[in-house]
This record gives structure tokens, sequence and C-alpha cells, in this order.
């Protein structure tokens, strides 16, 4: 082999496929230079030591539950709370988001707490589409749990594994929400992906109870239902939410007592309760041909 070849094809091994230049040559300054701190190294190392002995002792409590060996154990159609409302701690746990937070819209949306000790989501949702001949529709409310953390802010599933049914005790206006269960964080290809299920409220000052088999929830990319079903993993769950995107403008109240956790034997058979199987390309042209 000549040098010439082999040096091109050395060249071709080390270049990655998508080759940027470098730009040494120029300087670019950091846009954070002219920035002043208003706070001196000393108070970022105060505070920074506070922080951090609370996170040792949040470590050090989560090592006594695991030596501990004694895993909780719940009785056949007990019904174990998740998520209580009781204090603005527990609230603190959720934030709403809207089309307006991300300039595609007008709708508005709060999550507060009320004197029975439950928490309110309530706002406006607003249809109409902004003017700036990109966006093609408008009108969507979230409430959504942030993701659950363990020590040190390490990212943890919420391991619903042992559950079959998710419940939720609440009273509405007669809207109809959908319950998202996100499953990744990852920004990629999958980041759109959700498992969703309808919540019909009656409205009225009567609480309902909703019970909800993980069996049902259906996946969904950008609030459409893909062909392509699969049954949820409670085990890898991430983030829970309530969506209100009904394509009808006005008020709209969602008072939530809990959010809770079941198990029961009436669906326990019960892989999934949709078909997975796939039809040939075709298929329905040839019907009936000999």
């Amino acid at each position: 082999m000549s040098r010439a070849l082999r040096n091109f094809v050395q060249r071709n091994a080390l270049l990655p496929y998508f080759y940027q230049p470098k730009r040494h040559c120029f300087w670019n300054p950091d846009p954070r230079r002219d920035r002043e701190d208003p706070h001196g190294n000393l108070w970022h190392l105060w505070n920074g030591s506070k922080i951090f002995v609370k996170e040792c002792e949040r470590a050090a409590d989560e090592w006594k539950e695991k030596l501990h060996l004694d895993r909780a154990r719940y009785h056949l159609g007990e019904v174990v709370p998740q998520y209580l409302f009781r204090e603005q701690k527990d609230r603190d746990l959720f934030y709403t988001i809207t089309d307006s937070d991300w300039n595609q819209g007008f709708s508005k949306a709060e999550f507060v707490g009320t004197r029975q000790g439950s928490g309110l989501f309530r706002g406006v949702l607003d249809t109409r589409v902004p003017r700036d001949g990109v966006t093609k529709r408008a009108g969507i409310a979230v409430l959504q749990s942030f993701p659950k953390t363990k020590s040190f802010q390490r990212k943890v599933y919420l391991d619903w594994g042992d559950w079959t049914h998710l419940v939720i005790r609440c009273r509405g206006d007669g809207r109809h929400y959908s319950i998202n269960l996100h499953m990744c964080e990852e920004d990629d290809l999958t980041m759109h992906l959700l498992y969703q299920y309808p919540l019909y409220t009656r409205g009225g000052p009567y609480w309902q109870i909703t019970r909800i088999p993980f069996s049902k929830f259906m996946i969904s990319y950008k609030g459409s239902i893909q062909d392509k079903q699969n049954r949820i993993d409670p085990r890898y769950i991430t983030k829970i939410g309530i969506a209100l995107m009904d394509k009808t403008s006005g008020p709209f109240e969602l008072e939530i007592d809990y959010i809770a956790c079941s198990v029961s034997r009436s669906d326990e058979d019960e892989e999934f309760a949709y078909e997975t199987y796939e039809t040939p390309n075709n298929y329905s042209h040839a019907y009936g041909m000999k």
C-alpha cells in the first residue's frame, strides 16, 4: 500500500461522520464575564455546606431503610396514597404547564390548596391560536409532578411495579381530562411518548373515585394514539400528570384529594387490554380473494 493511500485510509478512520472544523483562531468572549456575582465565594460555600449536610442526612435515612429489610406489605384492595396535598410542601411536588408558557397560546393555570386539605387545579383554557404564522392549534393546561429524587438529587423511578391500579379521588366540573404517565427523561425520539387514559368528571359537589388498571393505558405521541401498543411497566414510571385539552374555551376546576395505587385481582390475568397483533400489508385488498 502506498504512503498516500495509507494516510487517506487512516484519516477517514479517525474522523467522525460529521466533522466540525476547529475555530481556535477566533476569540470568543465568555457571555458571563461582564456579569457580577452578587454573592461572594464564602456565601456559596456556606449555603452549599448546608445543602450538603441535609443530603447526607437524607442518604443516611435511605441506608437505614435499606438495611432494615422490612418491606411494606399491603392487603388486597387496600388503597395506598402516593400523593397527598394536605400541606404546601406536598403541593410543591407538582407544577403547571400551559401553552402560554411557550408563547403558543393564552391559557392560564395554577395549583393551589383548599381549606379541606386538597389540591385545586384551576385556570382558564383558551383555544385561540396566536397569529404568528407557525402555531396551528392551542388550548392545553397540564398539572405535572416533578421527577422523584433521592439523596444528592439523584433521579429515581416511582417504582409502582407491585400495584395493578391507579386510584384518583377527585371532583371536577364535568370536563374531560387525561391521565399522563411519563416513562423516560431523555431528550431523544421517545421524549414525547406518553401513556394516557381519559379521566371523565361528573361535576357537582360529590367526590368520585376513579380506578384505572395499568393494563388500560395507551401509548400516544404528541397527543395522538399510536397504532402499535404495548403494556406499560409501572416500575419505570418517572412522572404523572393530568392534562386538559378538550378544545373548549372557558374556566376549569379539578379538585384532587389524593393519587394512590392499589392491588386488585379483578384484572390479575389481564396482561394488556388491547390487541397487539399486526395485520400484513394490503390485507384488506386481498380479503375474499382465492
